[in-house]
């Protein structure tokens, strides 16, 4: 007589699921196929479903896969019972349903349950699932601060993701647990980003997809630590103490400087972008592409009579970066060129007043000279002064006058003995003074530079 056989419906959340019947060698009774009563699908799990077997008490759910390693359910329900946890297409599973009878302790022999024994009276065919599992993602850092990292990867379609520090492990506990396709970690200072590689790989994190099926049962994606995890980086802090440092009437130099600050918070290459603007926000001029990373000054070619804005700020091109095995056990920190972020500090900016430039600097007879400058806009006073060098290089500032805003000429008196007047230099700058901006009144630098003052010849 011919065997009578059951379908046994095993479905997974997976795209493209199908089932294959395997014939299995048991000679066995097999269960009724008939009637179907439910079918549930969702990642990582597998419903099967039959009509009972008569004279059956319990029934005993196997999932086995290419290796043979079984993973057994005992299950009191007689219509269906749900498998969880394997990966279809990595382990390549099959599912079988036996149906076992309670006997008494002194029948045949059999298998112990719940302090019960029961002995097999049927076996299905084995039923093979393939399907599309649960990816891992892709990680990048896609924004930074000073204080935080934000971390986004792709979609997967599931219903959320949980966020490990460190890399993730067979039990390990997740911080956090959310259904976009992105995290912010918060509170980060760059004591957290020390120089040493192996204290900032404390800075690892890692993302692990997930999907909650029918009853709760939670099944997770893949991880591969070279795209599921990612050690962060901040952007840098932003520069101190920036002003600007001289501005010269003769070559037009403009030279600012700043407290120089290190670019901590994570690898990766680093610079400034700059930039100098008007009073109304027009670009002036800007740099292009990094600039040196260990310098805290700048010096700019700008001929302006006008105040003006300089702005910075600090940059890091990151290229992120993943925990991977290294030798005899190590771990080592991988780049992976193809992921590149670009983190920006805040910018800081300060007001740049020029210094009156000298178009005409005379020398008249006895030692006089005969001064002319451009006004500078906004200013409402000018002070000149004169600056001697001796032959022995000596300096010697003076204070020549203080004149109103609308004066643009001056004839300094002699302040070089005639016989010395080969031996000794004298120089001019003239500071324009009280420009308002923004409500602010600012003066141009006090120029200690003879290079960037005007030169003349004393005449007697």
């Amino acid at each position: 007589m011919r065997n009578k056989y059951i379908s046994v419906f095993v479905l997974l959340l997976f795209m493209g699921v199908f089932i294959e019947v395997i014939p299995t060698q048991a000679e066995s009774v097999p269960l009724n196929d008939s009637v179907v009563t439910q079918i549930d699908s969702d990642y990582g799990y597998a419903t099967i479903t039959f009509t009972p077997v008569v004279g059956a008490d319990i029934y005993k759910v196997t999932l086995f896969d290419e290796r043979n390693k079984e993973w057994g359910y005992f299950s009191d329900f007689t219509t269906s019972f749900t498998v969880t946890g394997f990966v279809a297409t990595s382990t390549k599973p099959k599912v079988r349903v036996e149906a076992y009878k309670k006997i008494t302790d002194t029948e045949a022999d059999g298998y112990w349950y719940n302090n019960e024994k029961y002995v097999l009276v049927s076996v299905s065919k084995e039923y093979k699932v393939t399907g599309k599992e649960i990816e891992c993602v892709k990680i990048y850092e896609t924004e930074a601060t000073t204080n935080s990292a934000t971390i986004s990867w792709d979609d997967k379609g599931v219903d959320g993701y949980y966020i490990y520090k460190g890399g993730y492990t067979e039990g390990s506990t997740p911080i956090a647990e959310t259904t976009e396709t992105k995290y912010v970690i918060k509170n980060l200072s760059a004591d957290d980003f020390p120089n040493n590689e192996s204290e900032r790989i404390k800075q690892q994190y890692s993302v692990v997809p997930f999907s909650k099926g029918a009853g709760g049962y939670v099944t997770l994606g893949q991880y591969v630590y070279h795209e599921s995890s990612i050690v962060i980086a901040i952007s840098p802090v932003p520069v101190t103490e920036l002003h600007l440092d001289s501005w010269s009437t003769v070559n037009n130099k403009m030279k600012v400087t700043w407290d120089f600050q290190p670019f901590v918070g994570g690898s990766g290459d680093c610079g400034y972008e700059m930039e100098i603007t008007d009073l109304n926000g027009k670009v002036l001029k800007s740099t292009d592409g990094m600039y040196n990373k260990i310098n805290r000054t700048a010096t700019f070619d700008l001929n302006v009579n006008a105040p003006v804005i300089f702005r910075i700020r600090p940059y890091r091109i990151y290229t992120s970066e993943f925990l991977g095995p290294y030798n005899d056990g190590w771990i080592s920190i991988y780049r992976d060129e193809d992921k590149k972020s670009k983190f920006i500090g805040e910018w800081r900016e300060c007001v740049c007043i020029p210094n009156a430039k000298i178009t005409k600097a005379k020398a008249l007879k006895k030692g006089r000279v005969s001064l002319k400058w451009k006004k500078v806009k906004g200013a409402e006073s000018y002070t000149i002064y004169a600056v001697v060098v001796s032959p022995k290089s000596k300096r010697t500032y003076k204070k020549v006058a203080k004149v109103g805003k609308n004066t643009t000429t001056y004839t300094v008196k002699n302040y070089i003995k005639k016989k010395n007047a080969k031996k000794y230099k004298e120089y001019f700058f003239i500071q324009a003074n009280n420009v308002t901006v923004n409500g602010k009144k600012y003066s141009s630098p006090y120029n200690y530079n003879i290079k960037t003052m005007k030169l003349v010849k004393m005449k007697w």
